[in-house]
């Protein structure tokens, strides 16, 4: 493949990158605005709206890793092990989003369980 080849195929890499770095800025940014509401500066209701805001940016976040980014990945570096550890993340993530979700009103539990929602939006 010659270089005028690769370029629009490493622009589109880097796009897809670029994407998956904002969403982890977003997801953080949504972290940071819950610890503060739980810290006693919001109600139930404004807590509840961040957690659902942080569930489907998330949801939306590992659904295009899975389905673009991570099988492009997988083909380049042929590293096996490393690519079942993301998806072993994700399954984790995904387990944590569905218990949050189903979490209504917000509650202590919620409360303490967000924060291992943040270290699986940093692996995704």
């Amino acid at each position: 493949m010659t270089k005028t080849a690769l370029k629009p195929a490493m622009q589109h890499g880097e796009e897809a990158i670029t994407l998956l770095t904002e969403d982890h800025k977003k997801v953080k940014k949504l972290l940071v605005d819950f610890a503060r509401l739980a810290k006693g500066d919001g109600n139930d209701k404004a807590k509840a709206e961040v957690v659902r805001q942080i569930c489907m940016e998330l949801t939306i976040h590992a659904q295009a890793a899975e389905e673009i980014f991570y099988p492009a990945v997988r083909a380049v570096i042929k590293d096996n092990d490393l690519m079942d550890e993301a998806d072993v993340e994700h399954a984790g993530a995904k387990n944590l989003i569905a218990q949050l979700e189903a979490m209504t009103p917000v509650t202590t539990t919620m409360t303490q369980r967000l924060p291992c929602s943040a270290r699986a939006s940093i692996i995704m």
